[in-house]
């Protein structure tokens, strides 16, 4: 084997899981070692200098943090970058248990071939850079300085990479809380028009007095016949704008009865600008519609009364007795004109 050649070790008390992982690294440019206990690898890495060495956690014997900390307690030989695989998403103190002991990165089986691969790369080069550094003398302290600071900056993206998968979590909470908490109905609807999900009061809106959950209900299932054209126009103008605002239809509860709902939506697009969902909010403006009825009736009656009042007046009068017949014609007509 050409002394050039990067040497990889992998350690674990599993020989099919041994045997999986050699399979996958047989395209990398590196000779792989392999070791089934903490004591095996000891003695590997005293007879060779390891460009990267990939520990199991769980071992019997000696565990892979223990095993981490014999290797960097070897002060003889130089920095061994160490990747630590574990059947388990390790917590906050297991993880830096590891850092602790020098482990660079984490990975949990089952391990995702393309991600582990291009990992062991970025280590490879950066023994190559090593070994291309060592071969000039007056360049060996700034190569371990380079090779200290990428590791350094791993660990870093590690510690920033969980704080932003916590705050992803909390960011995914509010949201679930604002969903439930809305006193609107909202909706999630796939680009298939499959609801996805569905804040409480939509269920409640959309579903009447029986709370039935609506998700995976298709959209349409809500429009009665009447309200279809009128649905496709609102359909076209998403596509088109983007949003709509504020448009009032009517709409079908779960048990087919019917309310007037006034709904706002907008189109949801991922990073790559590519549609990913619709958000819909529904409002419930029948009580809103009646009263518009009623207060348009009260007018009328109200212009009705006037009218009444006043052609009472013009009868009244002595001289406009005579015209009495034809008073009651227009007034007539006017009421039904205000009524209409």
């Amino acid at each position: 084997m050409n002394n050039s050649i990067s040497k990889i070790l992998i350690v674990d008390d599993n020989t099919f899981y041994l045997s999986l992982l050699k399979a996958i690294l047989k395209d990398v440019e590196a000779e792989v070692f392999m070791a089934k206990s903490g004591i095996e690898a000891l003695h590997l890495i005293n007879e060779n200098d390891f460009a990267l060495a990939i520990l199991d956690v769980q071992m019997p014997e000696m565990d892979g943090f223990e095993l981490a900390g014999r290797i960097q307690n070897l002060s003889q030989r130089d920095i061994t970058p160490i990747i630590f695989l574990t059947a388990y998403v390790s917590d906050d103190t297991q993880m830096f248990k590891g850092y602790y002991n020098g482990a660079i990165d984490y990975l949990t089986k089952p391990i995702i071939k393309t991600i582990f691969i291009s990992k062991v790369k970025i280590f490879l080069e950066l023994d190559q850079q090593k070994r291309n550094l060592i071969a000039n003398k007056e360049s060996l302290q700034k190569s371990k300085a380079e090779l200290e600071l990428k590791q350094k900056e791993l660990k870093l993206q590690n510690i920033a990479l969980k704080k932003a998968q916590t705050e992803t979590e909390e960011s995914r909470k509010l949201y679930q809380s604002l969903l439930k908490t809305s006193p609107d109905g909202i909706i999630i609807t796939g680009p298939n028009g499959k609801i996805t999900e569905a804040s409480d009061f939509a269920i409640e809106l959309l579903g009447n007095k029986e709370n039935r959950n609506i998700e995976g209900i298709h959209f349409m299932k809500f429009i009665p016949k009447s309200s279809k054209r009128a649905l496709m126009k609102i359909f076209r103008t998403i596509v088109k704008e983007g949003m709509i605002q504020n448009l009032e239809i009517k709409l079908n509860r779960v048990d087919k009865s019917e309310f007037i709902g006034e709904i706002s939506s907008s189109q949801i697009k991922d990073s790559n600008g590519r549609l990913k969902a619709y958000m819909t909010v529904i409002r419930d403006i029948s009580e809103r519609k009646l009263i518009e009825k009623q207060l348009r009736h009260s007018e009328r009656m109200s212009g009705i009364g006037e009218l009444a009042t006043g052609m009472a007046h013009e009868i009244n009068q002595p001289r406009n007795r005579g015209y009495a017949d034809n008073g009651i014609a227009e007034f007539k007509e006017a009421v039904a004109r205000l009524m209409a």
